[in-house]
């Protein structure tokens, strides 16, 4: 038994590998690897045993993980939970049966956003599993991933009064870990994502939201530069969204900090991605945009000092592109429209005959259009994570 064991343990360990490794043929060859070792287990003399069908449940939802098909994953994830339903042992087994209903639930809220009310019960009882369970920081990460997914499920619904208050049960769970578990972090910017897009709608709450909200924008940017600073890609894209929401956020809310903001996170973060380069110089032109129409109409130095300190800004951040970007059709384009910001007409037209030279099908610039090109913009974030537990 001990032997058999120790190969089937090895099978799910080498999936696991598999599953996180970067390369293309990962997840297919995962799945093989949890196949062999559910198929191993299912041939054991003992398979009635508590302990086997435990560890068969394990092996199911790593199949369910690791299966492209929905329904194929969905059925993996069914027949671990009932598989799970008849084993002693029930206190030991809250934590696994919650990973199951988690990772269904988010496997659901990926596959369509019109399958939100399912994705919502599985993450309602992956709560109620993980607060169930022995506590430890595998069962706090999960139930704070549960609670993240169902505020997003909920935003999905049309239940903005519930997002909010599942969003920060998430980050109250979350904050002791988000320093040193890049899980955790990931579960926390996205969180935080759901709390900003909640904002009140009364002119007295809302006006006591905005500082809680810029605090909320530079706790989760600062930790979104401390972990990509480390190497961890994986979190560029929920720092991104979280960017573009800080501009958004700046350029409603705070505009005389706007170039504050911009300064802080785009010439501090050499990891910032060229998405977030591009949003910002969208915000900057709508901001000066509003700041020559403001002084057209209601001349004063303060929205004069504003423009010359974004104009200063601008100019920072094109340094700051030439040095990360280089001289690529996109950074010539971006260039063209920091000059433009900057009222600079004929370095704009030299930038944009020099973008057009890269670039001679794109008739918008040929125009020197003011609208934004399609061939690149700014994604966003999704919003389903689960902490898949092997």
């Amino acid at each position: 038994m001990e032997g058999r064991s120790a190969r089937i343990q090895r099978w799910l360990d080498r999936g696991l590998a598999l599953e996180r490794a970067p390369r293309p043929d990962g997840p297919a060859l995962a799945l093989r690897c949890y196949r062999r070792a559910a198929a191993a287990l299912a041939r054991l003399p003992e398979v009635d045993t508590p302990e086997v069908q435990r560890a068969l449940a394990r092996a199911e939802v790593n199949v369910g993980n690791a299966t492209p098909a929905l329904t194929e994953s969905l059925a993996a994830y069914d027949s671990a939970l009932a598989r799970l339903a008849t084993v002693d042992l029930a206190k030991e087994n809250s934590a696994l049966r919650g990973t199951a209903w988690l990772n269904r639930g988010a496997r659901l809220l990926r596959a369509s956003s019109a399958r939100h009310v399912e994705a919502r019960a599985s993450f309602d009882e992956a709560i109620a599993a993980f607060t169930a369970a022995p506590a430890d920081r595998f069962v706090q990460r999960n139930l704070a991933a549960a609670w993240m997914n169902r505020a997003a499920a909920n935003a999905l619904s049309g239940e903005h009064a519930q997002v909010a208050a599942e969003a920060e049960q998430s980050l109250t769970l979350v904050a002791a870990l988000e320093s040193d578990d890049v899980a955790a972090a990931e579960i926390g910017l996205k969180a935080r994502l759901l709390w900003l897009a909640q904002p009140p709608t009364d002119a007295i709450a809302l006006a006591d939201w905005i500082g809680p909200a810029s605090d909320c924008l530079d706790q989760g940017l600062a930790l979104a530069q401390a972990w990509t600073s480390r190497g961890f890609a994986g979190l560029l894209r929920p720092a991104e969204a979280l960017f573009r929401v800080g501009c958004a956020f700046h350029l409603r809310h705070l505009p005389k900090f706007l170039p504050e903001f911009l300064r802080e996170y785009l010439l501090s973060w050499p990891e910032a991605t060229f998405a977030a380069h591009f949003f910002a110089n969208e915000c900057a032109a709508r901001a000066r945009s509003a700041l020559h129409l403001r002084l057209l109409t209601e001349p004063s130095s303060g929205a004069a000092n504003l423009l010359e300190e974004l104009a200063d800004t601008v100019d920072a951040l094109t340094h700051r592109q030439v040095a990360q970007f280089g001289d690529d059709a996109d950074l010539v384009w971006l260039q063209a429209r920091q000059h433009e910001l900057a009222g600079r007409s004929e370095a704009a037209r030299l930038a944009w005959h020099r973008y057009l030279r890269q670039r001679p099908e794109d008739r918008r610039a040929r125009r020197a259009a003011t609208d934004w090109p399609t061939h690149r913009g700014a994604e966003g974030a999704a919003l389903a994570f689960a902490a898949e537990a092997g």
